[in-house]
């Protein structure tokens, strides 16, 4: 399977088969993105907060760690974060908490680093979430996607105003055999706002280990 294609999923719960699905098991840890504004490398440990005694960014590489990335700083520009080597992790959240005021993320690779969406179980679920509360706008992820947990399930946040939403330009594909479940999962609950977008630019396969 080799799908080219722009994939636009407006406010539905819907369920696509890429290529069961059980509950995910507790994080190990959780990392905070501290830089306010401008561009900054994920692998540069003081732009976190929050280190156990193997890692000091989520996803070190070598750590056998994975883990759960927050960035959710109140920023002063929209912020760029260069995943400048390749990760695995659990959860990332994309946008502030209530109240923060937020602009969308970015999160992108000049090095061709990949994110791996993992869990530690064969059947967990893998979270990425957009969770802007207040302000509006597009996130970004350019770096291809590996796919090796179960189930992986995108969480649009709700808003006071405006859309919040997510645009995944690399390519997606399963980093490991077995069933792929992708879960799309809205929270437009205010009466306020248009739907939020969820938009794939590049292909969807089944990958080498698929």
């Amino acid at each position: 399977m080799n799908r080219t294609a722009v994939v636009r999923v407006v406010a539905t719960w819907v369920v696509v088969a890429m290529l069961t699905c059980g509950a995910s098991p507790a994080f190990a840890a959780n990392y905070t993105w501290q830089t306010l504004s401008g561009t900054g490398n994920w692998t540069t440990s003081a732009n976190w907060s929050g280190t156990s005694a193997t890692n000091l960014y989520p996803g070190s590489v070598g750590s056998g760690t994975t883990d759960a990335a927050f960035i959710q700083a109140m920023y002063t520009s929209p912020p760029t974060i260069n995943l400048n080597a390749s990760v695995t992790i659990r959860q990332l959240n994309l946008g502030g908490t209530t109240g923060a005021t937020t602009f969308p993320v970015t999160v992108s690779s000049n090095n061709g680093s990949v994110l791996t969406l993992s869990q530690t179980t064969t059947t967990g679920t893998a979270i990425l979430a957009v969770n802007s509360a207040v302000s509006s706008g597009t996130n970004l992820l350019t770096p291809d996607i590996l796919v090796t947990a179960a189930t992986w399930e995108t969480r649009m946040a709700s808003v006071a105003s405006g859309t919040v939403n997510l645009i995944i330009s690399g390519n997606v594909s399963a980093g490991s055999a077995g069933t792929k479940i992708f879960r799309y999962t809205p929270n437009n609950t205010s009466t306020t706002t248009e739907p939020s977008l969820l938009e794939f630019r590049g292909n969807i396969t089944d990958g080498t280990n698929g």
